[in-house]
């Protein structure tokens, strides 16, 4: 519904979303790691139908992951131009 009403016009706003909340009940459904920060930014895209997020926030940080792959997965989501910019709420 949202992708609907903003196609073709998604200069005129910021798109903002976040990540850490469960999405499924596999143990790669939750959390920060790769897996699910890809399939999560991928899942949104399709969702909004758009090809970029503006802002993609990390919720909070997850123990079970390693810091170093969540910052790996953020940059590699940044530099394939899927997210602009990346933050934590």
């Amino acid at each position: 519904a949202l992708g609907v009403a903003l196609k073709g016009k998604w200069e005129r706003v910021v798109l903002a979303t976040k990540a850490f909340f469960p999405t499924g009940d596999g143990p790669n459904d939750k959390g920060v790691s790769r897996y699910h920060l890809v399939n999560a930014v991928e899942a949104s895209l399709r969702r909004l139908q758009s090809d970029h997020i503006d802002l993609y926030q990390m919720h909070r940080w997850d123990d079970a992951t390693p810091i170093e792959e969540t910052l790996r997965a953020l940059d590699d989501l940044v530099r394939s131009g899927k997210v602009r910019y990346v933050g934590a709420s």
